[in-house]
């Protein structure tokens, strides 16, 4: 989605160039017609007058033509100049497209309030809208994230999760409403020191080629061992990771292109919790694993994060029902928010959500 979201500001501004071009070129065109229409006449009128001036003994035919080439040259050297000044009215235009596309990323994310963490502190999204190419994705979103708490957002394919994660991330801004940081607006906040306390696993988990302990080590290379094994048990990946040492023998090769979707699943959640971060954001990182697993990371984030604010985003009842705060979206719009047992009892959509997935044991 947010590739979708940087393709359309970029297409806007190709579009306005385009229609920047043909006007111009329109323009150009013109003026080119312009002068070849006086080129013809011109040269029609010394056609006419020379042949008369030669009819009468005036002048010699090898006048006629020398007046023809000199007054050729001095239309082409005008033409010359006609093109040369539409291209540098192109090259003008051309120069401030590219300068907009090159500074796309500079807009109101920079922010230049820095923080000392994220620990205990409520992230609020009020009013927030967005939209893409004129389609509203996020309609009037409010919800809270509560700290040192376990919060899920579950929602259709489609519905705004990944959007909200991009949000958190400062990736976009929206078009409209806030996102508060214990009362400080996202956008004021300096992105390093943001970035520094957040977390995210997405749903394409990118995972770096070489060794798991080569993972580790370009996510934080202060981690000691234990915090490694420790992160490695967390995400469930001891089964092949502390067999044989493979924690420094495996060898990822092209971001994992020879390992199975849960392990290069695992090393990604992995790659997450080694970060000294405040808030983990997980989006939708149970879809390879199998249900004995995705129990056990639960309960790892539930006993040992205590003090860290979780974002999980599903689509699945199984994988948020345990957390303390879920939010229930639907077309890009918060329906409700509360427990699990709350929403079964008091959200329709919610209800649905069971009923659809009830083969799965809820």
């Amino acid at each position: 989605m947010k590739e979708k979201y940087e393709e359309s500001k970029i297409s806007s501004l190709i579009e306005r160039s385009k229609k920047n071009y043909i006007s111009i070129n329109s323009v150009f065109n013109f003026f080119l017609i312009i002068i070849l229409l006086g080129l013809t006449i011109s040269l029609g009128v010394i056609y006419n007058e020379g042949v008369q001036l030669v009819a009468e003994g005036k002048i010699l035919i090898g006048n006629i033509i020398q007046v023809f080439q000199l007054s050729i040259q001095i239309i082409t050297a005008f033409f010359g100049i006609g093109v040369l000044g539409g291209l540098i009215v192109i090259f003008r235009q051309s120069y401030k497209k590219i300068e907009e596309i090159m500074t796309l990323e500079e807009i109101e994310r920079v922010g230049s309030e820095r923080i000392d963490g994220l620990s205990n502190k409520k992230i609020d999204f009020k009013n927030v809208n967005f939209s893409i190419d004129d389609t509203n994705v996020l309609n009037d979103v409010s919800f809270s994230i509560l700290p040192g708490k376990i919060n899920a957002i579950i929602g259709t394919n489609g519905c705004g999760k990944s959007i909200i994660a991009s949000l958190l991330m400062k990736s976009m801004e929206p078009t409209s409403g806030s996102i508060m940081v214990q009362n400080i607006p996202l956008n004021t906040i300096d992105i390093e020191s943001y970035k520094k306390y957040v977390s995210i696993v997405m749903q394409d988990n990118n995972i770096f080629s070489g060794t798991i302990e080569r993972n580790f080590r370009l996510v934080n290379d202060k981690a000691s061992k234990e915090k490694e094994i420790q992160v490695i048990q967390d995400a469930a990946m001891d089964d092949f990771a502390l067999n044989n040492n493979e924690i420094s023998n495996l060898n990822i090769v092209n971001g994992g292109i020879n390992i199975s979707g849960g392990q290069k699943q695992r090393i990604a959640i992995a790659n997450a919790l080694i970060k000294d971060a405040d808030l983990f954001i997980f989006d939708n990182i149970f879809s390879s694993l199998d249900t004995i697993t995705i129990k056990r990371i639960k309960e790892a984030l539930a006993s040992n994060y205590l003090n860290k604010t979780i974002l999980l985003l599903s689509q699945r009842v199984s994988d948020v029902k345990d957390a303390d705060n879920i939010i229930v979206m639907d077309n890009g719009t918060v329906i409700a928010q509360g427990s699990h047992q709350y929403l079964k009892e008091n959200n329709k959509i919610y209800q649905d959500f069971i009923n659809s997935q009830i083969k799965e044991g809820i």
